[in-house]
C-alpha cells in the first residue's frame, strides 16, 4: 500500500510537531529480534490528535503512506476492511480531518525459506518487498490489509481491498503487486 509520490496534485502532510513523531513509534527497538512474536501496541489512550501540514488537496484520499492516513471518504469506503485490521487514529489538518492507521493485523504469510532475506547477528531478518515469497493459502478471503512479521514498517493489501478502493473512485493510492 503506498502513495502516489511522482506526481504534485498527490502531495502529503507530515507531523506539524516534532514531538508527536513519538506517537508513531509504535514498535519497541528489539522488534527485529522478537519478530515471530510482536504484538502492535494500541495508540488509542495516548493519542492526542496531532495536527499535520502539507499541501493536500481535498480529492486525495491517502496523503500519507509511513504509516498510512485515510480522509474522511477513504475511512467511510473502508471501514469494515480497516477496522478489524487496526485502529483509525484522527489528525487535523486545515482542511479536514484525516486518519493515520494504525494497522494491527500480523500474519506470518511469507516464505522465508523461499524469499531473498538477509539474516541479521541478532536474529532478525531484512528483506525487500520485491524479493518476498508469500504462501497462498494464509492469503484467505479475511485477510485484506496487514503487517507481515518480517516487514513491521510496510503495510500490504490483497486484491479485494484494491478492488474496493477502485470501485469507490479513491484518490491517491498506488498499489504494487508482488504476489
Amino acid at each position: 500500500l503506498c502513495t502516489v509520490l511522482d506526481n504534485p496534485l498527490f502531495e502529503g502532510f507530515g507531523l506539524k510537531h516534532e514531538r508527536d513523531d513519538e506517537l508513531l513509534e509504535t514498535w519497541p527497538a528489539d522488534w527485529r529480534v522478537n519478530y515471530r512474536t510482536w504484538v502492535p501496541k494500541s495508540l488509542k489512550a495516548t493519542w492526542p490528535t496531532p495536527e499535520v501540514e502539507g499541501n493536500v488537496r481535498k480529492f486525495n484520499d491517502l496523503p500519507c503512506d509511513g504509516p498510512p492516513a485515510f480522509s474522511q471518504r477513504a475511512v467511510d469506503m473502508l471501514r469494515d476492511m480497516l477496522e478489524p485490521n487496526g485502529e483509525l487514529r484522527p489528525v487535523k489538518h486545515k482542511i479536514g480531518i484525516y486518519y493515520y492507521y494504525n494497522c494491527s493485523r500480523m500474519t506470518n504469510c511469507v516464505d522465508l525459506t523461499k524469499s531473498k532475506v538477509t539474516r541479521l547477528d541478532d536474529g532478525g531478518i531484512v528483506s525487500s518487498t520485491d524479493k518476498l515469497v508469500f504462501i497462498d493459502g494464509l492469503l484467505d478471503e479475511d485477510l485484506t490489509i496487514f503487517k507481515v512479521r518480517t516487514q513491521l514498517i510496510e503495510v500490504f493489501c490483497t486484491q479485494r481491498f484494491v478492488d474496493r478502493v477502485e470501485a469507490a473512485g479513491l484518490q491517491g493510492f498506488l498499489f504494487i503487486p508482488i504476489w
